[in-house]
């Protein structure tokens, strides 16, 4: 029996088929529907908090980050980011903003910096122009944003990122800020061991699969306090959600942590009353130690801001947030 395919009626039929389709092919062109690119569609503008601060004002700041994690999802629209409001800024909220942009590079970023002249300073002195990756909007009179950051000769900061520990980076970060503080000293032993747990916890952790998400290990020397902070964040999912919701160990507990709100949850995990999601004795010790490093004096200011909780270390004070920090901030003071 013959094939079909051989037959003269098919080859006739399939002659015929492919001479339509030229045809078409030559002729006027089939119109497309036309989308308006991103530049035609006007950008989200979104304005700061007066205190943009996750120490002093908590709420307002993770709102505003969440806020902006939205916007840079939007591939249709850029996004401006305006400080023109801005009074009191703080290294902690620049880090977690520097973090937020760069998680998610979808649509261009422009900034406009605060017309208070003093924050303007304190804003180019975190490095924040530096690393935000985006055009400054209305110039900058006053000369003050440069494109590196520094004052005079003396650099007040830096801020680097990666996805593994890297004791290194951590060791740098820690040098330059003690040297600023103490003459020929370059070592802080309790900032070594924030800076590798949380590398460590982010690089395990934060997503969904080992090494999914970026850390950005950020240190600022405040000349006008003589102080240096230290910031560790990342955008993954945070420590009440990257930890064992339901804990293995005990069944009956479940009820139990269910009804028990988020702040209550971070303080048993930071207290040590709960175990590693790993079930293993030996993990699970690096943010108990970090409490214990506080009581004794080692760390000062210790501050936790992860998914709906902003919790005080050495104070054992835990508030619950409106709304959801993307991520795990650590930020402490030397």
């Amino acid at each position: 029996m013959k094939k079909l395919w051989s037959e003269e009626k098919y080859k006739r039929a399939e002659a015929r088929r492919r001479h339509k389709a030229e045809r078409r092919g030559k002729g006027s062109p089939k119109k497309t529907t036309q989308h308006k690119s991103r530049t035609q569609l006007p950008p989200t503008r979104l304005f700061t908090p007066e205190q943009f601060s996750l120490i002093t004002n908590p709420e307002d700041t993770v709102k505003y980050l969440q806020a902006c994690r939205v916007a840079l999802s939007n591939p249709l629209r850029d996004l401006i980011i305006s400080f023109a409001n801005a009074e009191e800024i703080d290294p902690e909220a620049i880090a977690a903003l520097v973090s937020t942009r760069h998680s998610i590079a979808k649509n261009g970023v422009t900034v406009v910096p605060p017309s208070h002249e003093a924050c303007r300073k304190r804003l180019n002195d975190f490095g924040f122009f530096q690393h935000i990756d985006a055009p400054i909007k209305m110039g900058d009179p006053t000369g003050l944003i440069t494109s590196l950051s520094d004052n005079g000769n003396e650099r007040l900061n830096i801020i680097n990122s990666g996805k593994k520990v890297d004791s290194i980076t951590a060791r740098d970060i820690i040098a330059f800020g003690v040297r600023r503080l103490k003459k020929g000293a370059e070592k802080h032993g309790p900032s070594y061991s924030v800076f590798n747990e949380l590398m460590a916890n982010t690089f395990q952790h934060a997503g969904q699969e080992e090494g999914d998400h970026k850390w950005w290990a950020g240190v600022f020397y405040d000349n006008l306090r003589e102080i240096v902070c230290f910031t560790c964040v990342d955008s993954g999912s945070g420590i009440l959600k990257s930890h064992n919701l339901k804990p293995w160990w005990l069944e009956t507990s479940t009820k139990i942590w269910s009804k028990t709100s988020d702040a209550d949850k971070l303080e048993d995990i930071v207290n040590g009353r709960l175990p590693s999601r790993t079930g293993m004795e030996h993990r699970g010790k690096g943010l108990p130690n970090m409490r214990k490093m506080c009581k004794n004096g080692r760390l000062r200011n210790l501050t936790i801001v992860t998914n709906k909780v902003r919790g005080c270390v050495a104070e054992d004070e835990y508030q619950t947030l409106r709304s959801n920090f993307r991520g795990t901030l650590v930020p402490h003071i030397t």
